[in-house]
């Protein structure tokens, strides 16, 4: 479960959680927090799928989310440190970030951006944006967000990110850092009779064109329909109830794998709403919080699983916060493939084009102002024949270019070649020199199209 006002502090000797005056106000220490025995939870059958423990962290940690990155490695939030671990698929742990900010929720975009939803030093709600080296590139804060927990991708940039506080869900432009309710209402906040420590609107997973969202105090999971090139939010649907799901992960036929976080399993959904226990506290998933599958060809059908070891429901007597490997026996799906909601682009034959490259000459400063005005003039009387043209800086934008590529339609390798050393730039020494290549435009933005048919690119 995901945690509301959160402070590091120490507590018997153990990193622990101040989530708010009443929280911790639990009768007896030994007692835990919420009581399980009164919640409708629903009765599974337990079949245990193959799993072995790939890290074990120190009693006392709570690891919340959990991405996997392209070449395997797991990026996970430990929420009470401030930290985000990169663990190898192997049990390798290494740091990622760490600083005053609490990370929470993890998400990565298409292009590998890793964003994180969470606080600020301060309390503010944001999200953050980091570099590949877990260097803070980027902090969008969010006014009056009170608690900001699972996110996903619902197109590049398009961050969704679910506030367990407020019952919302929001969408971010991680872009411009624009920021608008996405879809709010009764079904994504807290049953009114139930334990406030349940979270409203929690885990959020795109699969065929829908958002899933966990709601952990209304114990139900639905699936809202994105509407429209916009992606508008449709009437939500409850796919299931009467479990309490903290996150969940989606496999490629659509089954649901959910972590209960309270109830230390890991339930697997069937697309009929069935469900079946497939790992217990004794698989070492006690508290767990978060799943994701892994991306590679060799660990496709394995299914990551995160924890607190129990501590969010017993801060005194947590067990280890693992990372555990179940063999789920199917694939998870790919991230190209949680996108098949967007428009599959048109289908052009691929142009051919020659593409020159000049290469600066040394010292060539003062021939190139001399030559400017008949240079531009040049490519101005040949528009027709270049494509789009531009300037390369080798050593970086505030330095000269040290070269520029001219793409050429309508002209062979030769032609183009010919042509270019033709121009001003070449014949006053202010290229070294100008070879061409051929060259075959394949996609891109500036031709709305790809040279390919629409089944290449869909997984399969």
């Amino acid at each position: 479960m995901k945690l509301r006002s959160v402070s590091p502090r120490t507590w018997n000797g153990a990193v622990a959680l101040v989530v708010a005056a009443f929280v911790f106000a639990a009768p007896a220490a030994s007692q835990p927090r919420i009581d399980v025995s009164i919640l409708p939870q629903k009765n599974t059958a337990f079949e245990p799928l193959p799993s072995n423990i790939v890290a074990a962290f120190e009693k006392g940690n709570f690891l919340e989310s959990v991405i996997v990155l392209p070449n395997g490695d797991l990026l996970i939030t430990e929420a009470i440190g401030h930290i985000v671990w990169r663990v190898s698929s192997t049990g390798t742990r290494t740091l990622f970030h760490h600083s005053d900010i609490q990370p929470v929720g993890l998400a990565v975009d298409i292009d590998g951006r890793i964003v994180s939803s969470g606080r600020t030093a301060d309390g503010t709600g944001a999200v953050f944006i980091f570099h590949d080296d877990g260097e803070l590139e980027r902090t969008i804060p969010i006014e009056g967000a009170q608690f900001l927990n699972g996110t996903t991708f619902v197109s590049p940039g398009q961050l969704l990110v679910a506030d367990s506080g407020a019952g919302t869900i929001l969408q971010v432009d991680t872009d411009t850092g624009e920021v608008r309710i996405w879809l709010s209402g009764e079904v994504l906040q807290s049953h009114p009779d139930r334990n406030p420590l349940l979270p409203a609107v929690n885990g959020l997973k795109l699969f065929d064109g829908s958002v899933y969202a966990t709601n952990s105090s209304r114990m139900t999971v639905l699936r809202i329909s994105l509407i429209g090139p916009d992606h508008r939010a449709g009437e939500p649907e409850t796919v299931s109830e009467n479990v309490v799901l903290d996150d969940l992960a989606i496999a490629a036929d659509g089954t649901i794998y959910g972590t209960t976080h309270i109830y230390d399993s890991v339930i697997r959904i069937e697309q009929d709403g069935s469900a079946t226990t497939i790992a217990r506290a004794e698989q070492g998933v006690a508290g767990s919080t978060a799943a994701a599958f892994g991306r590679r060809t060799e660990d496709r059908n394995t299914l990551y699983v995160v924890g607190d070891g129990g501590f969010y429901l017993d801060p005194e007597n947590p067990a280890a916060a693992n990372v555990v490997a179940i063999d789920a026996g199917e694939p998870g799906l790919s991230l190209a493939a949680s996108l098949s909601h967007l428009a599959y682009p048109g289908m052009e034959r691929a142009a051919s084009m020659a593409v020159v490259r000049c290469i600066t000459a040394s010292g060539s400063d003062e021939r190139r102002r001399a030559a400017a005005p008949d240079y531009t003039r040049f490519l101005e009387l040949n528009m027709t024949r270049i494509a789009f043209a531009g300037q390369v800086y080798g050593d970086g934008r505030k330095a000269e270019p040290t070269a520029r590529l001219y793409f050429m339609h309508g002209l062979d390798e030769a032609r183009a070649e010919a042509m270019m050393e033709g121009s001003p730039y070449f014949t006053e020494g202010v290229y070294s020199s100008c070879d061409a290549e051929p060259f075959d435009v394949m996609l891109g933005s500036m031709i709305g199209a790809v040279a390919w048919p629409d089944e290449v690119s869909r997984d399969r």
